[in-house]
């Protein structure tokens, strides 16, 4: 991926904030969180496809797993140590670096598409 500097400083932003956070970067029951992700529940169906834009450290994957959703999921974020991290963590769950300005998926190939931040 080519990044522009403010691309760039971002890139490491991330990295270097995940460095320091043991394999595991944000907590996901802040409130602000949780009131996306309760919302995002209604969207997601059992059975469902997910591209997750900016999944960083997969907290959104959990908690959709936590509540027994069946879905196909797929994490995608531009720093590379997070997406690394995950799938260690999630082995069978599919993670990739991508920039979400330049995704490889065709239109309309996921059922629901996340990017929050």
């Amino acid at each position: 991926m080519k990044f522009d500097k403010t691309q760039e400083k971002n890139f490491h932003y991330w990295n270097e904030l995940f460095d320091g956070h043991s394999g595991y970067m944000l907590p996901a029951g802040t409130n602000e969180y949780a009131i996306l992700r309760d919302l995002l529940l209604a969207f997601v169906r059992d059975g469902e496809s997910v591209l997750d834009l900016g999944c960083a450290s997969g907290g959104t994957y959990d908690w959709i797993r936590d509540r027994e959703r069946n879905i196909e999921y797929k994490g995608t974020d531009f720093a590379d140590k997070l997406v690394m991290a995950n799938r260690v963590r999630h082995p069978n769950v599919l993670w990739e670096v991508e920039d979400c300005r330049e995704l490889a998926e065709e239109d309309q190939s996921f059922d629901v598409v996340i990017l929050y931040d």
